[in-house]
């Protein structure tokens, strides 16, 4: 048995019972109602209620949020069921007296079962134990036509009705039923009284045959027809009534195919083996249905391994492939995908010969075929295309590389990640194919390898665009933002983004390296590259998210507030050097090379921790050396090791300092530490070059500023300070702009104008975002709606036209500050340094949405009319054709997504891969049943569990105590750590903060408390315990979490314990170590349940424990449906629904998002052309002279020029391109932007020019008129364009909280 098996079989026993088998006898001081939660029948003539019936799990009081979702609705009463039986409604207080199966046969005549039903009684001995007596009884083909009581003389008060019904078509519905009426004389019932732990099972007998429960209904589309076709082969057998129900095919006490056995319920029928012959037990042991208290049911990850039977399979190494440098090899190496896939597809058809064109069978294989066709189309490109070519193996060559960093080996591509990337290739060499109208959505389930799919695709795309730049044929294109990456969480943001990082790092040390006039990798054996063919300039990733999370400036602001006292706001800059502020650029903890830390993270280090800190120092003592480690050790600092490395210039080293915390220790305690003693311990001239010592990645670039020349902090820089890592080793780093060659650190100067270290390409702040135009930016969609507020976001589109020495790329009239103070005079570009025109850059050509199923209602809707901007910003004419960007995107869930993307992307679907005959199997991937006891692989196995008549505290106390428990127990009888790992850290997952808040409570007393009171050995959590990843948690401490939850348990440092977490869990936490969650309530949508259960169970079979709460209607039917439910999980996802150009979505955004194109844009894309965009627009208002500097009024004479008049149009043919039934009447949405500009212009001429585009009110009330105005404005009654404009896409209205009086 594996150690999954072992926790399922302990959650049973705690909750449904009996622990200590079919005679177990208690303790006096142990009730049996209090001892077992679940599978309890009261007799019917008294409730049975409990005193914690009524306790509901809410914590503190805490603010509405984007993951406080309504948990439900809760029902009281009975409503009858069936004539003549208790009611099948609960009553939330009370225990159910009642619990049946329902299921569907046919029958030749008379329908016939065999029924058995077993359950037990307790009973108070004088020596005051209670005593289990198991009981059973079998029943022999029992006519269902008919309602016969059925009843053992052993205990007479236990009763198994049947009530059965035929339908119209012949079949009957047949529904069993076990009742305890049992005669009370109390009004308080015995635990006597009370039935525990029943069972009904059912055998099909004189002919009859279970038929599928629900009679399938005609489909309403045709995604209804593909989905019944798809899951014909998983038919619903049965469903529960107050507990769930499986039957025969998915029994867990069926037998394993490998002869695995568990040793307790619910893979063995205990009471049945202790009551009954071995006959009788073969006949019900699995039953055709049976009622089941905890269902289990297996869902399985996919194989996606190449099929045994395809043949000889393609080349899917990625160091093979960036190696093939023939078309016609790489032809033959990559045609066996192809090959193999079209005669699966031929395979697929023959069964289906009869079928007519259009039906859902011949629909799915048309889908095959196209995409096989695309496929072959890819290869052939590649075959033809020598820049292709080369840009793929180049691609190849860095995603192996980020790979033996991230995982410590080569990962193979699997053949759909391959075969994904083939598909798109033609729509990103050749921009004007059909293929940019398209957007290619890779559907796979959570964990499967989307990402690396489409990083492998980013690749390619920025290889490409260097190496065609370097060919001349797109001159000065190669640098810019060539990828946009969009997320909707920023937890998920800041997780991809560093999976981001390692590959664009590849690609930039690839880029430099090689020996001198042969920089730059190659594949060998290819000639006539020359030197750096991947460009000048550095691959680079920038983060693009609020400023919760990352500062947006470099620089302090000072501005007055409301009281006329000057407030600092500090800058990225000064917050790496220790001070306080908003957000922390520090978001990359470690090397993506080495691992090395670059950053210790806000919440400290724990004691008995341990690692090695790189610090690079300036004039250390020219004695320093390993003796110098015991004076180091400092409490709670105890240095183990010291390493000092050299570099060429010998004023500079790296002092590698190995240690131990023997507390718990803060980054500002590190910092203490290194100022206060360990820094004089280095040299008496010693100075630290990093920007602080919890910070000894990060390094703080100086140039001379302003008139007086002097030392002024311009930019961070993040290198890896270890000696050893990857990207320090034996190279020569540089480089080159149009203004000159890259400013080396002094610390790492080779002597020859190039670095010794390659820089960690990633760009964390805003001003960063727009200086540097990074080849590849990661960013949040809410955060778009910027664009109206900040010209310099052209940047992320190439409109830029200078290049300052020190400050980087900006746009005339919209220059970066730098170091000085704001001047008195509005300019049009920086005054220091040496500034040069630039031509600017080609705009992304490739744009990624992952997580698709998440931009859906409001912000969906609000998502879907900023792309229309956003779509026109990256579209550019090249003469001769208006040229998009290729869209790709990606989900793990999808349902209606071809009118999502049509509704958001204005683009057709491709769903990648397509869909065969059978939910089982796409070629690309296969998913075939499994059995329960099937836990070495990935996957998850799904537990459910409900507890009528008990409130929600004692059941979370019990089940997390005993998920807890067990795995300490386990580890003392000695099972390897590396067993226990996945089901170490509990996840629990809540639909709302505020019973988040109410679990975190119960885990810091009652689980503890528990835990006490059950084992010999407790395991204890932390004080600190458990972490919370929701809304309320500190985008600062987000990275550090996400390191946390990485830690494995082994000696040393103990993995987190428990975490709880709302729906920011259910999208951004790729740890594959995770294997146990309990999800607290059916989750709103199928499609939440299916990303946060997603998370765990990636590396070995995951356990997942939903916890039903019995008063919840949706709960209590997803609890009874739980087989079929789970068998058929993604059937049940909902479409999702967005409707940008609603006319409430237009009231809020439609001006806005016209604002956003005039200031952000250089010239407007048409059919024909392009018209030029006038510089007003882009002018970045500021103080000027004591008033402000802003050209926002002058819509008052410019309202008619060719940039403004074509925007209504625009918008228009975009809003026709809607799917019929969320398109607006014809001109609706011209005449609505033709209206609101007219707004803009009235503004304009009532107030001229005191009109600003927008106004900070969060320190100082409103006092100017607006174009992008917001509550303040509206309250102030100060005039606005455009009322409440928004600064998020999450901000889909203001916030009232209301509150009464106490």
């Amino acid at each position: 048995m594996s150690e999954r098996d072992h926790l399922v079989e302990d959650l049973v026993a705690e909750t449904l019972g009996p622990r200590g088998g079919p005679n177990e006898r208690l303790g006096g001081d142990e009730d049996p109602l209090d001892e077992y939660i679940v599978g309890v029948l009261a007799p019917f003539s008294s409730p049975s209620v409990e005193v914690d019936s009524d306790q509901e799990l809410v914590g503190d009081e805490v603010s509405g949020s984007d993951d406080d979702l309504d948990p439900g609705e809760s029902v009281s009463g009975h409503q009858p069921a069936y004539a003549g039986l208790p009611s099948l409604v609960l009553d939330p207080r009370a225990r159910p007296s009642s619990m049946g199966v329902s299921l569907a046969v046919s029958a030749p005549d008379k329908p016939l079962l065999d029924i058995c039903c077993t359950w037990a009684r307790y009973r108070k001995e004088d020596n005051g134990q209670w005593s289990r007596e198991p009981h059973g009884a079998v029943w022999r083909d029992v006519d269902c036509s008919v309602d016969n009581p059925l009843s053992d003389s052993a205990d007479p008060g236990v009763v198994v009705r049947v009530r059965s019904r035929r339908d119209s078509r012949g079949i009957w519905k047949i529904s069993v039923f076990v009742v305890n009426l049992s005669s009370v004389e109390s009004d308080h019932p015995s635990p006597s009284d009370h039935v525990f732990q029943p069972q009904v099972r059912l055998r099909c007998q004189g002919g009859a045959e279970l038929v599928p429960l629900e009679h399938q209904h005609l489909a309403q589309d045709e995604e209804d027809e593909s989905l019944a076709l798809l899951y014909k082969e998983r038919p619903v057998l049965a469903r529960g009534h107050l507990c769930s129900a499986v039957w025969r095919q998915v029994d867990p006490e069926r037998p394993h195919p490998g002869g695995l056995e568990g040793t307790r319920p619910p893979f063995r029928w205990s009471d049945g083996r202790h009551l009954f012959d071995e006959g009788t037990v073969a006949e019900f042991e699995p039953a055709d249905v049976r009622s089941e208290f905890v269902p289990v049911v297996p869902v399985n990850a996919p194989d996606k391994a190449w099929p045994a039977d395809a043949g000889d399979p393609p080349e899917l190494d990625p160091m093979e492939l960036a190696q093939i440098t023939d078309g016609a090899v790489l032809r033959l190496r990559l045609e066996p995908l192809a090959d193999a896939y079209e005669r699966w597809i031929e395979g697929q058809a023959r069964g289906v010969e009869g079928h007519e064109p259009g039906t859902p069978a011949q629909r799915h294989l048309s889908g095959c075929r196209r995409a096989l066709d695309r496929i072959r189309d890819g290869i052939e490109l590649l075959a033809d295309d020598r820049d292709a070519l080369l840009a793929f193996c180049f691609a190849n060559r860095a995603i192996a590389l980020q790979s033996q960093w991230t995982k410590g080996r080569v990962n193979r591509w699997w053949p759909f990640q391959l075969a994904f990337q083939l598909v798109n290739l033609r729509g990103i060499v050749d921009d004007a194919h059909e293929d940019r109208e398209v957007c290619d959505l890779l559907w796979f389930p959570t964990g499967g390898g989307k990402t690396e799919a489409y990083l492998g695709l980013a690749a390619f795309t920025l290889a490409l665009r260097r190496l065609r730049a370097q060919r001349g044929q797109d001159p000065g294109g190669g640098a810019g933002v060539t990828v946009l990456s969009r997320y909707t969480l920023r937890l998920l943001t800041i997780q991809q983004y560093r999976r981001a990082l390692a590959m664009v790092t590849a690609c930039e040390l690839l880029r430099v390296s090689g020996s001198p006039g042969q920089r730059g990798w190659r594949p060998s054996g290819w000639e006539g590259l020359g030197d750096v063919p991947w460009g000048s300039t550095r691959f680079s990733v920038g983060l693009w998210v609020g400023g919760n999370v990352t500062p947006n400036n470099l620089q302090d602001l000072q501005y007055r507030d409301a009281n006329n006292r000057i407030i600092t706001a500090h800058g990225a800059i000064s917050i790496l050097e220790g001070k306080e502020g908003e957000g922390d650029p520090a978001q990359i903890l470690n090397c993506p090379a080495c691992r090395s830390t670059l950053a210790i993270p806000p919440e400290g280090l724990r004691e008995g921790d341990t690692g090695v800190l790189h610090f690079v120092v300036g004039d250390p003592d020219p004695a320093l050396g390993p003796d110098v480690a015991p004076q180091l050790s400092e409490e709670p600092f105890e240095v183990t090791a010291v390493t000092v490395t050299r570099h060429p210039d010998p004023s500079f080293a790296t002092v590698s300092v190995l240690f131990r915390v023997t507390a718990d220790v803060s980054d500002q305690s590190v910092d203490e530490w290194f100022k206060g003693h360990a820094s004089r311990l280095l040299g008496s001239r010693s100075w630290p070059v990093f920007a602080r010592a919890s910070r000894p990645g990060y390094f703080v670039r100086t140039v001379e500023w302003g008139r007086q020349r002097s030392e002024k902090p311009v930019e961070f820089e993040i290198f890896c300070p270890n000696p050893k890592c990857p990207l320090n080793s034996d190279l020569a780093w540089s480089e080159t702009t149009e203004v000159g060659a890259w400013p080396v650190l002094p610390a790492f100067d080779r002597r020859d104008g190039s670095s010794t270290h390659c820089p960690v390409p990633a760009w964390t702040v805003d001003e960063q975002v727009y200086a540097r135009c990074p080849s590849m930016v990661v960013a949040t969609v809410d955060k778009f709606a910027r664009l109206a507020f900040e010209p310099k976001a052209g940047a992320l589109f190439g409109n830029v036209d200078r290049l300052n020495e020190h400050l980087g790329y900006y746009r005339a009239w919209a220059p970066p500050a730098g170091p000085a103070t704001l001047p008195r005079n509005a300019r049009e570009e920086v005054t220091s340094g040496n500034d040069v025109p630039v031509r600017g850059f080609r705009p992304p050509d490739l744009v990624l949405q992952d997580e698709l199923h998440l931009i859906e209602g409001p912000l969906g809707s609000m998502v879907g009319l900023y792309e229309a901007g956003i779509d026109l910003l990256s579209t550019v004419h090249d003469g001769e054709n208006t040229v998009r960007p290729k869209y790709v995107a990606s989900t793990a869930t999808v349902r209606r997504a071809e009118e999502q993307v049509r509704s958001l992307f204005d683009r057709s679907l491709q769903v990648f891969p397509p869909q065969g005959l059978r939910a089982e199997e796409t070629f690309f991937s296969s998913t075939g049943s499994s059995h329960p006891l099937d836990a070495q692989e990935a996957g998850r196995l799904y537990v459910g569990v409900i507890a009528p008549g008990r409130g929600a505290q004692t059941p979370i106390v019990r089940m997390w105590s005993r998920l807890l428990q067990s795995p300490r127990n386990r580890l003392e009888a000695g099972v390897a750590q590396a067993e226990l790992d996945p089901f170490w850290t509990l996840m629990g997952y809540f639909n709302a903060i505020r019973e988040l808040a109410g679990a975190v409570a119960l885990a810091r007393q009652d689980i503890p408390q528990r835990l006490g009171s059950v084992a010999a050995s407790p395991r204890t959590l932390d004080e600190q315990e458990p972490m919370e990843l929701s809304s309320r948690t500190s985008s600062l401490r987000l990275p550090g979490m996400l390191e946390e939850l990485g830690v494995r348990l082994g000696p040393g440092r103990e993995p987190a314990n428990a975490v709880v977490a709302t729906s920011m869990f259910g999208t951004g936490v790729d740890v594959d170590r995770l294997g146990l969650m309990v999800v607290h309530g059916q989750p709103k949508t199928t499609s939440s349940y299916i990303q946060a259960t997603g998370r765990v169970g990636r590396g070995v079979g995951g356990l997942v424990v939903t916890f039903y709460r019995a008063s919840r209607p949706r709960d209590l039917s997803h609890y009874e449906y739980f087989t079929g439910y789970h068998t058929t999980l993604y059937r049940h996802v909902e479409p999702v629904t967005v409707n940008p150009f609603a006319p409430r979505a237009r009231d809020r955004a439609l001006g806005p998002v016209m604002v956003s194109v005039l200031r952000q844009a250089a010239r407007v894309p048409t059919a024909t052309g392009s018209v030029e965009v006038d510089e007003r627009w882009r002018v970045q208002q500021r103080l000027s002279n004591g008033g402000w500097f802003c050209r926002a009024h002058e819509m008052s004479d410019a309202h008619t020029d060719p940039e403004v008049d074509l925007l209504p149009g625009i918008l228009e043919e975009r809003a026709a391109q809607q799917p019929p039934l969320r398109r607006p009447p014809p001109s609706e949405t011209e005449n609505h932007a033709r209206s609101e500009l007219e707004h803009w212009r009235e503004v304009a001429d009532r107030v001229g020019d005191a009109l600003l585009y927008h106004e900070s009110t969060v320190t100082r009330p409103a006092s100017r008129p607006v174009v992008l105005g917001d509550l303040a404005h509206l309250v102030a009654n100060m005039d606005e364009a455009y009322e409440n404009a928004p600064n998020s896409l999450r901000e889909v209205e203001a916030t009232t909280t209301i509150k009464g009086r106490g």
